[in-house]
């Protein structure tokens, strides 16, 4: 008898703890940032799930895919500069539907700003923001997690993709301590022959992309190097329900000239996006390639503290072989997952040096449900038919 009430004591107990079980588990919901307008897709969106650390961006098609491990409606909030912040409530009936998200453009005007001030220059308002990056940023040692990519394609077909999940233990800005990566979890695959493509370029794949973010600034950020550059106020936008302000510079005193935009945070002068683009003259002559052009761009978030962090980063590099005349395109990005004031390891990774080349890596497999735990950059068509081909071999 009483065996008989402690099984049905043990079945009362699966009922009640089956609902917390399945509310535990990890869902994906993926979808589509678009322009409420023309429909076209935003690019590098940041989409953060409310009241959680769990974010993405999406990629440069607009295309995004988020884990959560909550079953119930979930506020997803998703911002993109120059556009007014969208909130959508995600619910289970979800799960399974590509979801499309239409952002509405906002653009404001400078008198909607700056009711009762002069305007500040270009060069004014990033002299305040170069001289508040102590105030912006955490500059401190600390922890981040991040999912990193890279890929070269040819005739835009992939050639070569490698994927990471990476944690990095960053110092101090003031440190001479090199950035540590530590490689959790990679996989990679060469798509065709790429051998005979390959240039000497890589450096350790995210450990570039983490390095170049405020800890690094560019010369054209740096006050005593302003009288190189020409600065000017392509106008201003909403972020987050704050206004900002986009500065273009260009480098006037090189023939090949070096050119980007800043967006700038009108009330704490921070810089939320960072986009530098240069065009490469001749290699040398004993080269049979040269670099065409390059471009980066960085974006960030800010904390509930008020302090900025890089959330991520992009690279695209294009050059062509000078014989055959055929380009190719080198394409990176990296993405912040995780950040933490700890600095002692949360799992344990394969270290590698800055000047290690992830090719000569060990590969893994693409199995697709190999990024189970992790929030991701969706891959584009050609990726996803490249892959597809590869795991039918």
């Amino acid at each position: 008898m009483r065996r008989i009430k402690f099984q049905i004591a043990i079945i009362i107990l699966l009922f009640i703890l089956l609902p917390l079980t399945t509310k535990a588990q990890s869902v994906t919901y993926f979808g589509r940032i678009v322009d409420s307008e023309t429909e076209s897709p935003i690019p590098f969106a940041h989409l953060s799930l409310v009241g959680t650390n769990i974010g993405t961006v999406s990629n440069e098609e607009g295309y995004f895919s988020i884990k959560s491990s909550l079953r119930d409606s979930v506020p997803l909030s998703v911002s993109s500069i120059g556009y007014n912040t969208s909130t959508t409530v995600l619910n289970n009936n979800q799960i399974d539907q590509g979801l499309k998200i239409r952002l509405e453009p906002n653009a404001i005007e400078l008198n909607e700003i700056l009711i009762s001030a002069e305007p500040e220059s270009a060069k004014e308002i990033l002299t305040q923001a170069y001289l508040r990056i102590p105030q912006n940023y955490f500059l401190k040692e600390h922890m981040i997690t991040g999912y990193h990519k890279e890929s070269e394609n040819t005739n835009n077909e992939p050639i070569y993709i490698i994927e990471e999940i990476i944690e990095a233990q960053v110092p101090e800005k003031s440190s001479e301590d090199k950035i540590k990566i530590y490689q959790l979890k990679s996989r990679k695959k060469e798509l065709q022959n790429v051998k005979k493509f390959k240039i000497d370029y890589k450096r350790g794949g995210a450990y570039g992309r983490v390095n170049s973010s405020i800890r690094t600034p560019r010369r054209s950020m740096r006050p005593d190097e302003m009288k190189r550059y020409t600065y000017s106020i392509d106008g201003y936008s909403v972020y987050n329900d704050r206004p900002v302000v986009i500065i273009s510079i260009t480098d006037s005193k090189k023939r090949k000239p070096y050119s980007g935009k800043f967006t700038i945070d009108l009330e704490s002068y921070a810089y939320i996006r960072i986009e530098r683009n240069k065009v490469h003259g001749d290699s040398m002559p004993t080269d049979d390639w040269k670099w065409t052009n390059h471009s980066r761009v960085e974006h960030f978030v800010q904390e509930d503290n008020g302090m900025w962090r890089l959330n991520s980063s992009s690279y695209v590099g294009k050059w062509i072989k000078k014989k055959t005349k055929q380009e190719f395109q080198y394409k990176e990005i990296y993405v912040t997952t995780g950040f933490s004031e700890e600095v002692n390891l949360s799992s344990t990774g394969t270290e590698f040096n800055y000047h290690d080349e992830l090719y000569e890596n060990v590969s893994s497999d693409f199995d697709p449900s190999f990024w189970g735990k992790y929030n991701y950059i969706k891959l584009n068509e050609a990726e996803e038919n490249a892959l597809k081909s590869i795991n039918k071999q």
